[in-house]
């Protein structure tokens, strides 16, 4: 039963709010935790000592599931939630994608690798990432933060315009980027 969920997503230049509140009501707040991994990397820590603060953080907190947004980022290591993995055996820990990828990189392969599931939001990667070592790979789409991304609330300047409709498809045999 997950009682207890320690997140790291990205949080470019604003917290992924929708997310959290997701955890948040799903859990209970006293029961969630974050830890904003990529503050730490633009504050001028070192990825080692951001990859050992987060590790003694998940460890102290004793997480039921681990719930991960790394991308392409390179500051989480694998070395770091292999060691997640042997402190703490029964804690899930899990690694969610929304990018659409021409291939799966060595630093994603490596978190695949890693992690006992890795989520993505595009059915056509799961093949993807279980040639570069996932244990198990599912779909799990990602939706719109209706107060974030469309009213800007909190007010934040987003890096493109939400239209008033928005087309949402997909075309089999064809991948996004022209491959068959």
């Amino acid at each position: 039963m997950i009682r207890r969920v320690f997140m790291a997503t990205i949080n470019a230049d604003h917290p992924q709010l929708g997310m959290i509140h997701a955890f948040d009501t799903l859990f209970g707040r006293e029961t969630v935790r974050h830890y904003d991994y990529l503050q730490r990397i633009r504050e001028g820590c070192r990825k080692e000592f951001v990859n050992e603060q987060f590790a003694d953080d998940v460890i102290r907190f004793r997480p039921d599931w681990l719930w991960l947004q790394l991308q392409n980022t390179d500051v989480i290591t694998a070395e770091t939630l292999e060691r997640l993995e042997k402190e703490l055996p029964r804690c899930v820990i899990t690694h969610w994608c929304g990018d659409v990828r021409r291939e799966v990189g060595e630093y994603f392969a490596s978190i695949c690798r890693a992690t006992h599931l890795t989520l993505v939001a595009n059915t056509g990667f799961i093949p993807k990432y279980m040639d570069a070592g996932a244990r198990k790979t599912l779909y799990v789409p990602h939706g719109l933060d209706w107060n974030e991304d469309v009213l800007m609330i909190p007010d934040w300047k987003v890096p493109f315009e939400v239209p008033d409709v928005v087309y949402s498809g997909n075309h089999y045999g064809v991948d996004m980027v022209g491959s068959e």
